[in-house]
């Protein structure tokens, strides 16, 4: 998978950005792109590639693989491993376009690499510099305010859940733009695009009961009513928007439920998850996904103890898990540093997310030097009560 980091060499001198004012964009963008990959969902023409197989991606667009039935949507895509479909690339294209035009000295790096980010007429007047964020019970840190842009960046996944988006598994999907400082997550927003209206939520095969998996598969809206997606935004030190985060008093202090991936699991992560012995394992596409979840106590972890995740997958859920007073680290319970100059993206660590510390500490792995064993050694202990952490307290 390619990605690389737009605008990390612009001259940024001594600009500062105002974050409320950047957050604020970012909200707009992904409603946007979010609108946009509907578009492109209801039009039934995909344009899915493989980006993993060598020649996949002329294969597939000569195989017609692409498309897809316009109800239903049933079509397996043949071999395509990683797929990229006009919706990830639209998606990025507003987003990344718009912030590099606002913002030329702004670091970015998209999970679909370097595009064509030119914009179209149209596309330039969704959004300008001075919008503030939606009305909010927290004010936004003043020290937040004046941040010098050459400590920024921003990381962007136009699509998160791609391959469940060509299968049809919509409900999984996210867009997700995280902003970090000084290679710390700091604020993120979390776009919902096939939320409320009448999107059908196709039963997922990994589920036998179809309201087993309504019930647990998304944190966001499910009410037909609703209007159509749904953001998700908020800062350390400022809060999560647009979800209700319930108290830990709200679930109990020894339920034991994980959420993890849909599609990559290994022997090494079903063995942990045996001596784990959770409640209930989750699997759902998309790492936003699964970080709502988290987010709503709707999952009490979120384990993946091995490779296949990047930092735009990652970003924006680290940043809203701790703004809500959560953990979000590697395996090993480090935390995750979003540099946009690295050489690589690949969180080759794996991730570990919750609401509860007694949680976090409990699933956290040993560093590979310090004990052989890859399950923890307290594992199997009885889950204390949980325990009010600020999001401060894990930077």
């Amino acid at each position: 998978m390619s990605a690389a980091a737009s605008n990390t060499n612009a001259s940024a001198g001594d600009e500062t950005v105002d974050l409320a004012e950047l957050l604020s964009v970012c909200v707009t963008l992904v409603s946007h792109a979010g609108a946009a990959i509907r578009r492109i969902f209801d039009s039934g023409n995909l344009g899915a590639v493989d980006k993993d197989a060598s020649g996949g991606a002329a294969a597939a667009a000569s195989a017609g693989e692409g498309s897809i039935p316009a109800q239903g949507r049933n079509t397996e895509f043949g071999s395509i491993v990683d797929p990229q479909t006009l919706a990830d690339l639209e998606s990025q294209r507003i987003i990344i376009g718009n912030l590099a035009r606002l913002w030329p000295g702004l670091a970015i790096v998209g999970e679909e690499g370097e595009l064509d980010n030119a914009l179209s007429g149209e596309q330039q007047n969704l959004v300008q510099r001075g919008q503030t964020l939606a009305s909010s019970e927290t004010p936004f840190p003043e020290h937040l305010r004046k941040v010098p842009i050459k400590d920024l960046a921003v990381f962007v996944d136009p699509l998160d859940g791609t391959k469940e988006f060509t299968l049809g598994y919509v409900h999984y999907v996210t867009v997700l733009v995280g902003i970090s400082l000084r290679g710390e997550a700091l604020a993120g927003v979390v776009h919902v695009p096939f939320t409320g209206g009448s999107y059908p939520r196709k039963h997922d095969p990994l589920y036998e009961d179809a309201a087993d998996q309504d019930a647990l598969s998304s944190a966001a809206s499910k009410d037909g009513s609703a209007p159509v997606g749904q953001t998700i935004w908020g800062a350390v030190g400022a809060g999560v928007h647009g979800i209700t985060v319930p108290p830990a008093s709200s679930v109990p202090a020894d339920r034991r439920w994980i959420t993890t991936t849909r599609t990559h699991m290994s022997p090494r992560l079903q063995s942990l998850l045996d001596e784990l012995k959770p409640g209930r394992v989750i699997r759902c596409g998309g790492a936003g996904s699964k970080g709502l979840l988290v987010l709503a106590r709707q999952a009490d972890a979120y384990v993946y103890p091995q490779k296949g995740t990047k930092r735009w997958d990652t970003a924006a859920i680290d940043a809203l898990i701790r703004a809500a007073g959560g953990q979000f680290t590697d395996g090993h319970g480090r935390a995750i540093v979003y540099d946009p100059h690295a050489p690589r993206f690949d969180n080759d660590a794996g991730i570990l997310a919750t609401m509860r510390e007694d949680l976090h500490k409990l699933y956290t792995l040993p560093l590979p030097n310090a004990d052989a064993g890859a399950v923890p050694a307290n594992a199997a202990a009885t889950a204390a009560p949980a325990t009010s952490a600020s999001a401060k307290a894990n930077l």
